[in-house]
């Protein structure tokens, strides 16, 4: 799985699935663990923060970042323990289903959480956070 912010991709984790098949909301879990996990990261090394260096922001030739993690975890900063990680499931799963983020699976728009995913036909999975203008 890369992340990809405006057009420049960086690396972010593989995901690899015992299971040949999938349903969207597992795909989700897993993405919500890898970003809990890297928060908690970051938090260990004293680097966890929401908003971008000025380096970064002069890189992206000012591309506002809204994070998919704020969005798919929402505003709770609390230490995670299972329970953390069982409420921010549910929160990524109510975003989704809000249209705070869409999954795309080989270019085409997951429609529900119980959609099954095939994982011999289905190569890339997409999370994408649309992100509205301001001032119109």
């Amino acid at each position: 799985m890369n992340d990809e912010f405006c057009g420049i991709a960086s690396d972010f984790a593989r995901i690899d699935f015992v299971r040949p098949t999938i349903t969207v909301r597992d795909l989700i879990h897993q993405r919500v663990r890898l970003e809990l996990a890297r928060i908690e990261a970051q938090r260990k090394i004293g680097s966890y923060t929401v908003t971008r260096t000025a380096e970064e922001e002069q890189r992206n030739a000012g591309c506002r970042r809204s994070s998919l993690a704020e969005a798919m975890l929402g505003d709770e900063c609390a230490a995670p323990d299972a329970a953390y990680g069982q409420r921010q499931r549910r929160v990524a799963e109510q975003a989704f289903e809000q249209g705070r983020f869409y999954v795309l699976l080989d270019n085409r728009q997951a429609e529900d959480l119980d959609q099954v995913i095939d994982l011999t036909s289905v190569r890339q999975a997409t999370f994408l956070l649309l992100t509205p203008l301001r001032g119109g």
